[in-house]
């Protein structure tokens, strides 16, 4: 049999012959027609019939899609349209009325702005202008979470953070203090409104696209909305009731000894006082609502060198607070430069001036001084009538005080806030007390005027006085001037506590635990011009113990404290540039404990073992690659392994929230007692050490990063894992998502880092909160000041200057507060 030739390219196949029949006849093959019914079409032209069929059915899709995509692009082009409309007017002339001269506002290249002219009532209502055109809808949100009225315009998803701010009663304090302000403080706030509302005047057509998207129309501002959002900053950055709370809790479950330790205080002394006996015994929670989302408890970053340990000869200073990383940044930097005015730094918008900054003689940063200013007090209940309380001998009545919540798209909440002598009543103990919450500093003070008198002080002296009206949130001011001053003053209402150290809840009808007064002002514990030449402020407990005033021992751990100050001590002669390497770093101190107990231990597994390689080599810096996030997811899995048997679940929550904060305490509390009953798991029947524990963690660890990151541990990386998500309130869902938020980007750092990233305990890797503005000044020359914010300067998603600060936040790089190019000038007219 012949093989076959293979087939060329480019050839045809063989067919077989012809046949030798001739053609068949035509019909030959066709079926005679049935009497059934009509013939059948023939196959061929039931295929074309097909064909085309679904070339129709195609080009109707075709269409279809065409159709969606003109609607889709035409709905993009209109809303791109309408947002290009809504950017702010940067150059050429505007009227503002009000103003006594015209008032020159000029951008740089950062879209800073730059305000000149006028006196300081101009420069207020120009600053309110101006930052309407930038962050106008970050500025009503932030109203409304000082008020409670965020489900008006969300629903009832937001009712949670609107009934604990009608029940704290913030929005109710910022009226207050509207009434008790001084005339020129006052008159600073009007102008400032008046300035908001000439800008909404003029753009109630072209708002911000989220006003668009929420169909909302902003109602007026006003003076009291100005003070209702630093009443919500007040509230995020004074959050030791919480800790007592969680204190009082632990006594229950672990004693007196172990609660204190757990949360970072030394055991206590004896005590023979009987009610005091009583307080220490403890209490369970049976109602207290968990904080909403928007609440982001703060830290911060501020230190100082005098003359004689900078390379300029004169005092060198840093700040960067740590608050929520959100879009845009909570911070907005800001030039004032008026006839009686000259100050730059970080303004908060939705109020004149700025927090901390420098003028033309002094500079000062901010931090929060985590000062013991609130209690909480177990009011009994008049078992005869539960409206009723004991003090004393007595029984008085609770007050009750309606609000009305209105909801979107739903009936409005009526909310009963329930008030005793001591405060409101936030939540109720299984055994039926009620817990009243005292803090006085949130009812007193005359802030926007303290703000005026240190943005216009000269002098130590000076300064400390501005601060006399200051009463909440209680800061930590960290000071430098020209002369070679350096100084720390705490400013903030503290109480006056005597007999009892108000780190545990304690029983309100006993009269002797009631507050004697503030600390005077005349009083308060300051450093000046200490000998060690330089200062360090980094939410750790900054004064001795025998401190005749202390200001309370809840701090934050010191880790970040002590690493500034090691790296201060390598230099006598630190520069700006140094300070900002300082800024950057990212070794975490917390480590050393852990890693001196797991690099010795002898797992089996591979991937464990592996895992203790990468440990055993790293030097502690959460920056790049697998052994930070093996260190992380490490630490985590050891917090649970150690204390969710004892605590439960709720309580254990709770104690998660209390160390995510940057609290001492916790694991680091028991590490070192190889013996703690902690190690032992409750739920089996084996006696478990603290080497079981790290082994059965670092498993949980490995199997933990390799669902989320994959099997090839060689490719973890932490600051990827830790990256900073900036997310703005409409960016939940696509498609706004896309338009609003930005990132994750990679960062690292940790919750005890100096470049801070805080670590989400409760949500694993998260970044909740970190380092939201840098600030450094050289007091030889204060125009080689630097700043910079983690987004940029506008709110606004279509804006060039929405997130491009960016990269140089990431990198550790600055720009001048004072100078750069001018890239625009707009001019404000009477």
């Amino acid at each position: 049999m012949s093989k076959k030739l293979p087939r060329r390219p480019g050839t045809k196949k063989s067919t077989p012959p012809p046949s030798k029949k001739g053609p068949k006849p035509r019909g030959e093959d066709r079926a005679a027609p049935s009497r059934a019914g009509p013939r059948k079409m023939a196959p061929s032209r039931r295929t074309r019939s097909g064909d085309g069929a679904s070339r129709s059915l195609l080009k109707l899709l075709f269409l279809l899609v065409l159709l969606v995509v003109f609607l889709v692009g035409s709905v993009a082009g209109y809303f791109f349209y309408r947002g290009q409309q809504s950017l702010p007017q940067t150059e050429g002339v505007a009227t503002l009325q009000g103003l006594t001269a015209s008032v020159e506002v000029r951008r740089n290249e950062r879209g800073v702005p730059h305000i000149r002219g006028g006196d300081v009532r101009d420069l207020a209502r120009a600053t309110g202008f101006v930052h309407a055109q930038d962050r106008y809808f970050q500025m009503e949100l932030a109203r409304r979470m000082g008020t409670g009225r965020l489900a008006e315009l969300f629903g009832a998803e937001a009712l949670d953070h609107d009934r604990m701010v009608r029940t704290i009663g913030l929005g109710a304090a910022a009226g207050q203090e509207l009434d008790r302000m001084a005339p020129e403080g006052r008159e600073i706030l009007e102008a400032y409104a008046a300035g908001v509302n000439a800008y909404r005047s003029a753009h109630l057509d072209k708002l911000p696209p989220e006003f668009q998207i929420l169909d909302h129309i902003p109602e007026p501002w006003s003076a009291v909305d100005s003070l209702a959002i630093s009443k919500w900053l007040a509230f995020n950055l004074s959050f030791n009731a919480r800790a007592e709370l969680l204190r009082g809790e632990l006594v229950d479950v672990v004693g007196v000894e172990d609660a204190y330790r757990l949360t970072g205080l030394a055991a206590p002394p004896p005590l023979e006082d009987e009610a005091s006996q009583e307080a220490r015994k403890g209490f369970r929670l049976k109602a207290l609502p968990p904080l909403p989302e928007t609440v982001r408890f703060g830290a911060s970053n501020s230190w100082v060198v005098a003359s004689e340990r900078s390379a300029s000869g004169r005092p060198l200073l840093a700040a960067d607070p740590h608050l929520s990383l959100s879009m845009p940044s909570v911070f907005y930097e800001i030039h004032l430069s008026g006839d009686d005015l000259e100050v730059a730094g970080a303004s908060i918008p939705g109020l004149p001036f700025v927090l901390f900054g420098q003028n033309q003689r002094i500079a000062w940063g901010v931090t929060a001084l985590i000062a013991d200013v609130q209690d909480i007090y177990l009011e009994t209940v008049n078992p005869l009538n539960p409206a009723q309380y004991a003090s004393g001998e007595t029984w008085l009545d609770i007050d009750v005080l309606p609000e009305s919540i209105p909801v979107k798209d739903g009936p409005a909440e009526n909310v009963e806030v329930r008030v005793t002598h001591h405060g409101v009543i936030i939540g109720e103990t299984e055994d039926g007390r009620l817990l009243a919450e005292r803090w006085d500093g949130l009812w007193n003070g005359d802030h926007v005027t303290a703000m005026l008198k240190i943005n216009l002080a000269g002098s130590w002296e000076e300064f400390t006085e501005g601060l006399r009206s200051w009463s909440s949130p209680a800061l930590s001011f960290i000071y430098a001037d020209v002369e070679g001053n350096i100084g720390f003053f705490p400013a903030g209402d503290v109480p006056v506590r005597v007999g009892f150290d108000g780190v545990v809840p304690v029983d309100g009808s006993v009269e002797a635990f009631d507050w004697q007064g503030n600390v005077p002002h005349e009083l308060k514990p300051m450093i000046f011009n200490p000998e060690e030449g330089f200062i360090v402020s980094a939410n750790q407990q900054m004064l001795p113990e025998d401190t005749p005033y202390p200001l309370g021992p809840d701090t934050l751990a010191d880790y970040r404290a002590r690493r500034i100050t090691d790296l201060l001590q390598t230099s006598r002669s630190m520069s700006l540039d140094d300070f900002a390497r300082i800024q950057q770093d990212r070794y975490d101190p917390s480590t050393e404990p852990v890693l001196r107990i797991a690099v010795a231990l002898s797992p089996s597994g591979e991937a464990q073992q592996k895992a203790l390689d990468y440990l055993r080599i790293w030097n502690g810096q959460m920056d790049r690659g697998p052994a930070p996030a093996i260190y992380y997811a490490l630490y985590r899995s050891l917090i649970e392994n150690t204390f969710r048997d004892e605590l439960g679940d709720a309580l254990f929550e709770r104690l998660l929230e209390f160390l995510e904060a940057g609290h001492a305490g916790g694991l680091h509390a028991i590490i070192d007692d190889e013996a703690s009953p902690f190690w032992d798991d409750k739920n089996t029947p084996d006696a478990e050490t603290r080497a079981r524990i790290f082994e059965r963690s670092l498993d949980g660890a490995t199997t933990a990063l390799t669902a989320r990151l994959g099997e090839d541990m060689d490719g973890w990386d932490w600051a990827t894992l830790h990256g900073t998500m900036f997310l703005h309130p409409l960016g939940r869902e696509e498609p706004l998502s896309w338009l609003f938020n930005r990132g994750p980007l990679p960062f690292g750092g940790s919750t005890y880092t100096i470049a801070n990233a805080v670590v989400s305990l409760r949500s694993p890797y998260d970044a909740p909160a970190g380092t939201s503005f840098r600030f450094l000044a050289d007091l030889s020359d204060l125009t080689r000041s630097r700043s910079i914010v983690p987004t940029g300067a506008s709110g606004h998603p279509l804006s060039p200057h929405y997130f491009d600060q960016n990269s140089g936040w990431l990198s550790g790089d600055s720009g001048s507060l004072l100078g750069g190019a001018t890239a625009s000038t707009l001019n404000l007219q009477p």
